[in-house]
């Protein structure tokens, strides 16, 4: 990005840009006619205009804005300084000198030559002419602080419900005469968009952002911008958690009894009524005991039990003669979406045969 001092679309400069190997050359400010009829100092006409003229210094960038000053030109044409956008939009005076006796004298400085310092949000300059005694002065301009948007790395929620409802909260400063617009983004997709009113003071504030969020982990990226300086952005990882394992409310089994004792193979079929503070549960047979040891009365019957299913078990209906019952434990493992565990146990009993149940 350069200036120039004269041309343009009325002969008082331009700011341009062009790429560095000499393409896309544009013009991104003209600044205007500068002469409206008005005598000054010393019998010369007054060149002034609403913008600037003459650009004499180098610019300097500051994020997207480039600053600058014009040796004439303004409301007084005692010169000026200015912001533009280096894609040439939202050109602003920041500051119009004043204008200037006989004596080259007035309260601020006039015909600006030397380039622009900027030092965190404020602007350095010198005027070779103005000021109390007419010999110039050194001067300084506040411009909007860069906008600075903090965010917490991480926020754990505990699931309930399949999800969990948190609050993001972000810690803003920032200055200027327009809004600041917050944009939120939860993975990537626009949720909710804030206004900051905007303020000639400095504004430091912490802004919260509520939403539901399901199991697992989201990224919460907030963006802030006022269309005077870069935007600036931060993120805060959302992490929904279910530690808790699910509650087990009953189990049963049908049959519950086998009857009678011929030492055939029963089919058992387990319901498993489970809740849990995050979704769907799952349950499966994963062991099952008995009080008895088996035996196969001199024949090879197979194994007193085996699981069919994740619900399902074939059950021998046998037990010793001499034994008040046989009793099958079956345990149960019920499982949440997270992987939590819990355990349950129903029995299916084999009564003596003294008499059937």
């Amino acid at each position: 990005m350069e200036r120039h001092w004269r041309g343009g679309a009325s002969g008082n400069g331009t700011v341009f840009a062009v790429e560095k190997d000499g393409t896309h050359f544009r013009t991104l400010h003209s600044f205007a006619t500068a002469f409206n009829g008005q005598i000054g100092a010393f019998g010369l006409p007054l060149r002034v205009n609403s913008d600037g003229a003459s650009p004499q210094a180098k610019l300097i960038l500051s994020g997207n804005t480039l600053y600058g000053t014009t040796f004439y030109g303004g409301s007084w044409g005692a010169g000026t300084v200015f912001a533009v956008k280096t894609d040439g939009t939202r050109f602003t005076t920041l500051h119009t000198f004043t204008t200037i006796d006989n004596a080259y004298a007035n309260s601020d400085g006039a015909a600006p030559l030397a380039g622009l310092v900027l030092s965190g949000s404020t602007l350095y300059g010198e005027a070779i002419i103005g000021g109390q005694w007419g010999k110039g002065t050194l001067f300084s301009l506040s411009i909007p602080r860069p906008l600075t948007i903090s965010c917490k790395p991480h926020l754990p929620l505990e699931c309930t419900n399949g999800g969990s409802r948190g609050t993001v909260t972000v810690e803003l400063e920032a200055s200027g005469s327009v809004p600041v617009v917050l944009v939120w983004t939860i993975d990537g997709t626009p949720y909710q968009t804030n206004t900051v009113p905007a303020g000639e003071v400095s504004i430091s504030t912490n802004l919260t952002f509520t939403a539901d969020f399901a199991l697992g982990e989201h990224l919460v990226t907030v963006s802030a911008s006022n269309e005077e300086i870069t935007p600036a952005t931060c993120s805060t990882t959302v992490q929904v958690r279910d530690t808790t394992p699910p509650q087990i409310l009953s189990v049963s089994a049908t049959p519950n009894l086998l009857w009678p004792p011929n030492q055939q193979m029963v089919s058992v079929t387990i319901e498993v009524q489970a809740t849990d503070n995050c979704g769907p549960t799952t349950s499966k047979i994963v062991g099952v005991t008995s009080n008895e040891a088996t035996r196969s009365f001199g024949r090879n019957n197979g194994p007193d039990w085996l699981i069919s299913g994740d619900l399902n078990v074939d059950l021998r209906a046998e037990r010793l003669g001499n034994a008040e019952e046989r009793i099958y434990a079956i345990l149960i493992e019920c499982n949440d979406v997270a992987g939590n565990s819990s355990f349950g146990l129903v029995t299916v009993g084999v009564p003596h045969n003294r008499g059937q149940p």
